[in-house]
Order: C-alpha cells, then structure tokens, then sequence
C-alpha cells in the first residue's frame, strides 16, 4: 500500500467548504462489518486485533467516521475518516478529532484519512498540521493521508472483502472491465452468501461512480461472466445501490435537516431511481427542512 504523503493530483476542484459526500457512509459502513479487513488494509495486524470505539466524541455533535482501538504494544487509538470532498478545514478537524477523542481516552491519538479521489486532495495535506502563537506547531498533529488513486489495484483485490469496493478507485482502477472481473472471482465465490455478495456488489457500484460514469459501471457490471441467474442477480446488485444511496440520504438528511417522519421515509422508499435520489442529495445541501426537499410523493408502487 502506498504512503507517499507527498504527491498531488493533477486537478483539484473546490467545491463548497465542509460539503458532504455520501461515500463516506459507505466507506463506514464496510468498516463497521469488515473491521478485520480494514485494520489488515492499514497494515495494522502487528498491533492485535482492534475494537470498534465510540464515534461520538462530544456534546456539540462533532463525529469522526470510525474508531479504531488497540491494545498492542500498549492501549492506543486511531481516528478513522474517509473524505471524497475537497474541504480546506479537513485539518483543522482533524486536529479537533485527535484532541477530543484524547480528553475522552486519555490515550495515545493518531489520525488517518482516507482520500477518494485527487478532486479531495490539497497542497497542505503534507502529514503535519499545527499551528501556534510563538511557533507554527505549538499545537500539532500528525495525520496520515492515504490517497487511494495511488495504491496499486492488485493490492486491493488481494485484501479482504470489506475492502474490494475500493478497487474500481485504485491505480489500475481505470481499466474497469478487468478490476470487475477479478473482484468477480472473489466476491461471487460459493463461499460467499448470496445477499452478502449482493452488497458488497451494491457498494462497488455505488463507489465506482466516483471515477467513472454510470453507464459504464451499469454495461460492465452486467457484462459479467459467470453469473448464475443474472438477471436476479442483476436485481439483486441494483437493489443494493438504491437501498445503499436512500440510506446516505437519509443519514445525511438527518445530519442537517433532523430526523425524518414516516411519511418522507415512505416518499424516499418509493423512488426507484438513481439519479433522482442523487440530485435530492444535493438538494439537502441547499434547503432548510425536509418539506422543503420537495420530495416526489410515494405512488403504492412497488419499489426495489
């Protein structure tokens, strides 16, 4: 796996600050079922096994992605976060997350973030970050950027399963024909429970449009060789892409605007459509409520 902590994408967009990008939640939730994969992805095995921690770290709602403790050498923790935005107080937060967490554990701190894509990256993302009054690193923290587009794709579809989704974003990853291909091998393995592999196909689907257009995912998933009874398989990996991206928008939903009642539940269940639950997403950026979303009302018809 790749740390170089010093290369820089080619472009870099800027989107608005502190902007949110529904991959994170997926990348959270591969954590929360594979965390084993994840610590063996960090290249953490030699610390003993990890226990998923407490990812509320205060009263005034400040949340990392994920936390990782371990027990080897000695007691310590690390904050997980995956980021696809490009946010320029990534840092600082970053800093505010290593602290918290410190005040609460009264344990050693580290931080890592994952970046999705170059469009994420930034100039100061160098691996330190401090700032100070006599000094520039009075109050310092060290964080380890790991640049997804950087690691090779064969070290990724070596890994276990809860990392796979990754690999359509890796160097190498371009060539999407043949990353699905050998993700195949893998994740449609007898071994692997059908729903399970369903999922996992869903996340693919749904990370893999971070690089590349959805046409093409939707040809090449489909494209795959053998599938037993693919189009119920089809059905299958679609479903998990539209359940995966009205969770994100539920969850992001909630972030912002506060908990949802049943009927704007039941309004998200019934679209069908994954373009349409994209632009709501961006749209709960821009509004204030949920009646505000304007969501499409539920027609009683049966939805995937």
């Amino acid at each position: 796996m790749n740390r170089d902590t010093t290369s820089k994408p080619e472009e870099a967009t800027r989107p608005r600050p502190g902007a949110h990008h529904p991959y994170d939640i997926t990348i959270k939730e591969l954590i929360d079922r594979y965390p084993g994969d994840w610590v063996a992805f960090l290249e953490l095995d030699a610390y003993g096994p990890a226990e998923l921690g407490n990812v509320e770290l205060s009263t005034i709602e400040v949340r990392t992605d994920r936390v990782f403790r371990f027990r080897l050498p000695f007691p310590w923790v690390l904050n997980f976060d995956a980021q696809a935005g490009n946010d320029p107080r990534l840092q600082p937060r970053v800093l505010m997350y290593n602290a918290i967490e410190h005040h609460r554990s009264q344990l050693l701190v580290r931080s890592v973030v994952l970046l999705l894509r170059p469009q994420a990256d930034r100039p100061e993302f160098t691996g330190s970050y401090g700032y100070g009054v006599e000094a520039p690193d009075e109050l310092h923290v060290r964080i380890w950027f790991i640049r997804v587009w950087e690691i090779p794709v064969d070290a990724v579809l070596q890994a276990g399963l809860g990392v796979l989704p990754l690999a359509t974003l890796c160097a190498g990853g371009e060539v999407l024909e043949a990353v699905i291909q050998e993700m195949a091998k893998r994740i449609n393995n007898p071994d692997v429970p059908y729903a399970e592999a369903g999922e996992l196909w869903g996340k693919t689907y749904f990370l893999a449009g971070i690089r590349h257009e959805q046409p093409r995912i939707e040809r090449t998933l489909l494209a795959m060789r053998g599938i037993e009874e693919s189009s119920t398989y089809q059905f299958v990996t679609r479903r998990s892409a539209l359940n995966e991206a009205r969770k994100l928008v539920l969850a992001l939903g909630t972030d912002l605007l506060g908990e949802s009642d049943a009927a704007v539940q039941s309004r998200l269940h019934a679209i069908g459509d994954l373009s349409v639950l994209e632009q709501i997403h961006l749209r709960i950026l821009r509004v204030k409520s949920w009646d505000e979303l304007q969501l499409p009302p539920a027609t009683g018809a049966a939805t995937m």
